[in-house]
């Protein structure tokens, strides 16, 4: 096989489609998309600080929610970019995507199981930060969809606005 080019060996997932896609698939993607950005913003906007204010009361509930707010950032600017590192080398009979979609949702809804539960400050801490890691694996690896199915008119793959709109994607993406 010493005449095989790079193209040739490269796997059925890695291939891209050539064809337009239809309104069932954008009405699916933008449907999953809002609910994966709704699953970010509830925590953050409602019940962490319901949860706070019950942990350690009103007086100390800002803190706390600063803590845990900043901790998970940095968790989601670490691990948007390297899941979707590793959902671009991934070659599994599921595809490159789907594993990381399944196993981000689980580990994320995982995490916010612990944050419903939680019992101190510290759980909260971890179970947040587990969610923003899995549900940023599941993000990364949605945003990365787009730009596999569709192609523009040119035949070159349509740039995904949405991925570009992730600060630590834009920053991450020279440097590997």
């Amino acid at each position: 096989m010493a005449g095989r080019g790079a193209s040739d060996t490269t796997s059925d997932a890695h291939q891209k489609p050539a064809g337009r896609v239809g309104w069932a698939f954008i009405a699916l993607y933008a449907a999953a998309y809002l609910a994966t950005s709704l699953v970010f913003i509830a925590p953050l906007l409602v019940t962490l600080a319901l949860k706070f204010n019950s942990l350690v009361g009103a007086d100390r509930a800002a803190a706390s929610l600063s803590l845990v707010a900043a901790s998970g950032s940095l968790v989601a600017l670490v691990a948007n970019p390297l899941f979707g590192r590793f959902s671009d080398r991934t070659t599994s009979r599921w595809g490159m995507r789907r594993p990381w979609m399944m196993i981000g949702l689980a580990g994320g809804s995982f995490g916010i199981l612990i944050v419903a539960l939680a019992s101190g400050v510290w759980m909260v801490l971890i179970g947040w930060c587990l969610a923003q890691l899995f549900f940023n694996a599941m993000l990364a690896a949605m945003v990365a969809v787009l730009p596999d199915q569709v192609r523009s008119s040119s035949g070159a793959p349509l740039p995904a606005s949405s991925a570009s709109a992730s600060p630590s994607r834009r920053w991450a993406a020279p440097t590997w």
